[in-house]
């Protein structure tokens, strides 16, 4: 990758065996748990921890953006925007998503049968288009169709997906439940794809996760429109499940053009998804809100005694 050797003198692989056995911090989405499921087939580490993002202090650190310690010499690996110049860690980084960065810096050391890994980071960051043409070729089973038989008021139904798009929704399933590192312990153990889609943690997840989904639904939650531009869609989960961000990219999906902005009024987690998220993300930043993010999908934070206030910045667009 040409950009990494702007960056550093050496490469990634050398510099993380100089620090073996490292402490890791990663992102609790599907790239950030199957990516450092990558990092841990190839080296030792010592520790794993998920800490919100860009306030990290391990010796690595994977899709969290940059960090707020601006005195953190570790080593970063990431996709976001926004890193300092003047920085004082090793910086490797590109625009696609970390699984893809980690294939392209550590390909000759990536065991090959952990290759599919690679597919559950990119499906996670929903950019399946990049999986590289020999992990196709040497796992032909991610492009078989896989499906659920369910039944709806009148008759049953089935389902039938390739089996690659499973690989993401499943194991952040389990993270949004608030267990990113048992989701990163499942992926570890896993030999197989059909490993994940058949563990029985992940389909317990995958439920739970639904029955919150369809009690959202149910709740009718109000929808403010913002000049033709911004659907703001205020949430108040039953539990303390991360799903804003599921929300908002379903509700984006259906609404090309808009910014979709969801707000769990329970846990103060806002997420961004469309056009201007990148935008608004960064204006909320200026304000003293903290966000981030990359172009499309971007996370924010609102004291939920102050949701208002947090609005009329939205408003003020």
């Amino acid at each position: 990758m040409k950009r990494r050797r702007k960056l550093n003198l050496k490469s990634l692989y050398e510099y993380l065996k100089e620090v073996e056995p490292f402490s890791l911090s990663l992102h609790s989405d599907a790239d950030g748990i199957y990516s450092s499921s990558i990092l841990m087939d190839i080296f030792k580490v010592s520790k794993t921890t998920s800490p919100p993002f860009n306030e990290y202090n391990t010796d690595v650190a994977i899709d969290l953006g940059f960090p707020s310690n601006k005195n953190w010499t570790g080593i970063c690996i990431d996709h976001h925007p926004d890193h300092p110049k003047d920085r004082k860690y090793k910086l490797y980084w590109d625009q696609v998503p970390t699984g893809l960065i980690l294939y392209n810096e550590l390909r000759d050391h990536i065991p090959k049968e952990s290759l599919w890994k690679i597919v559950g980071s990119l499906v996670g960051d929903g950019q399946a288009e990049r999986v590289p043409d020999e992990i196709w070729d040497m796992f032909p089973i991610l492009l078989e169709e896989r499906g659920y038989l369910g039944k709806g008021q009148y008759k049953l139904y089935t389902s039938a997906f390739p089996l690659f798009y499973f690989l993401s929704s499943g194991i952040n399933a389990v993270s949004r439940l608030g267990f990113p590192l048992q989701a990163l312990e499942i992926v570890n153990i896993a030999k197989t794809p059909l490993d994940i889609l058949d563990n029985i943690e992940v389909r317990d997840a995958q439920e739970k996760f639904r029955m919150e989904e369809d009690s959202i639904y149910k709740s009718k939650p109000v929808v403010e429109t913002i000049k033709n531009r911004f659907l703001i869609i205020k949430i108040h989960p039953s539990s303390s499940v991360n799903i804003s961000s599921y929300i908002a990219s379903k509700v984006s999906g259906e609404n090309a053009g808009k910014t979709i902005i969801v707000i769990n009024t329970k846990t103060g987690k806002v997420s961004l998804r469309g056009v201007l998220a990148k935008y608004v993300a960064t204006k909320l930043n200026n304000a003293g809100f903290k966000s981030g993010g990359h172009s499309g999908f971007c996370g924010s934070y609102c004291d939920p005694d102050r949701i208002e206030e947090y609005l009329n910045i939205i408003r003020g667009l």
